[in-house]
């Protein structure tokens, strides 16, 4: 069955200014479908018997123009559908149909941090969601569709968040997050891999600047003077237990349970890459907890941080907002203590890793007290006694060159 077209002004509403809609009807299977054109008109501009904008109308050409590319556009989606044997019906055609190419990037980001969300994949949809903002906010369009996304878009966005002072690094984890929807938008059809501007467009990064302290700037740290029970030392005290539990991430080590000591060890699977961490409760790591938590307590996490009954989504954010808060005190700290280097969570791991390579570890044995080489699946999780006895002699130095006085 061909496929017919019919412009013409909607006049059904009268209108005393005698500017009207102007649209297309759709024929298809005998059936029809009406689609706005975006695009008013005054009847006198309009030929009814031609379909055609009148000469006389100062923008008759760019209306022509724009009338040409929806009625192309109709028409390639039947050709898409033909091509690929894929019943489609008038509905698909006018894009209002469950085979809608016309998705925009926002409406299907939504439904991706929605299903993320369901799926307890908090973290995840947190990052789209703020990446589909960033690019929204940036374009001024919520309408933004896949295939506007090209090369010299992706461009001026990196050098917009360039003139506003973020880093390459930074830029590049927004620009991974859109590449991601992106992706996901080609699995599912919502957009042809002829509109794809990662081919193109390459997410460039830059060296990370060493995120390590040393031992003498570490023992600056624990000889602080921090009034006891306030948030700066307990701000210290999670900086302090992460470092002591080789470098733990810190949404992990507040959502650590009394299950998860077992016999002197903190067995925990990491949220992010769902690896499985063994490690011995050195006796400074046991000091720092119990300052939290009491065997003989009923708490259900170790550190204060969240409570029974918390949402995923209401996990993540009190994560996100503990480790703010203990990054403005690690600032604080770090000025106390006359160090120049901008200190946030992060260090605790990457300082971690530097003692120990200091202290002659291998570059394996470090990989694997980080978690980098174990634990990528149930029947896997854990290391040899022997190797784990290794780490935790390993971390056991670590602690001690930077504790003992």
């Amino acid at each position: 069955m061909a496929i017919t077209y019919k412009l013409f002004l909607d006049q059904r509403r009268l209108k005393e200014t005698g500017i009207y809609p102007l649209k297309v009807r759709i024929t298809f299977n005998r059936k029809h479908k009406e689609v706005p054109l975006n695009i008013t008109l005054h009847t006198k501009d309009w030929n009814e018997e031609t379909q055609k904008v009148k000469a006389s109308h100062p923008n008759s050409k760019l209306i022509t123009v724009k009338i040409n590319q929806t009625l192309n556009e109709i028409q390639e989606k039947a050709l898409r559908f033909e091509t690929t044997e894929k019943v489609y019906s008038v509905e698909d055609l006018a894009g209002t149909g469950s085979n809608d190419k016309n998705i925009t990037f926002k409406s299907f980001a939504d439904q991706e941090i929605e299903s993320l969300i369901k799926a307890g994949r908090v973290g995840n949809a947190i990052t789209y969601r703020t990446a589909t903002n960033k690019l929204i906010t940036f374009t001024g369009r919520n309408g933004l569709r896949f295939e506007q996304i090209d090369y010299k878009l992706l461009d001026s966005f990196t050098n917009s968040m360039l003139a506003d002072g973020m880093t390459m690094n930074a830029i590049a984890s927004y620009m991974r997050e859109i590449r991601a929807i992106y992706n996901k938008a080609l699995k599912a059809e919502v957009v042809e891999l002829k509109y794809y501007p990662f081919t193109k467009y390459k997410i460039k990064t830059t060296k990370t600047i060493s995120r390590a302290l040393t031992i003498e700037e570490m023992k600056k740290i624990i000889q602080l003077e921090i009034e006891p029970n306030t948030t700066m030392w307990n701000s210290r005290n999670y900086f302090l237990l992460s470092f002591c539990l080789i470098g733990t991430n810190f949404t992990d080590l507040f959502k650590l349970t009394p299950a998860s000591l077992q016999n002197n060890r903190l067995i925990f699977s990491r949220s992010k890459t769902k690896k499985i961490y063994s490690i011995y409760m050195q006796p400074k790591a046991l000091e720092i907890l119990n300052h939290y938590f009491k065997p003989d307590s009923d708490l259900d996490y170790l550190l204060p941080i969240l409570c029974k009954g918390d949402s995923p989504l209401t996990v993540k954010k009190k994560a996100l907002q503990a480790i703010k808060t203990t990054n403005e005190y690690l600032f604080r700290i770090a000025e106390a203590c006359k160090i120049k280097q901008n200190i946030t969570t992060y260090y605790a791991r990457y300082s971690h890793a530097n003692i120990c390579k200091g202290l002659g570890y291998s570059k394996d044995i470090i990989a694997e007290a980080l978690g980098h080489s174990y634990g990528n699946s149930v029947t896997s999780i854990y290391l040899d006694d022997y190797d784990l006895e290794i780490i935790d002699a390993a971390n056991a130095k670590v602690i001690a060159a930077v504790f003992d006085k």
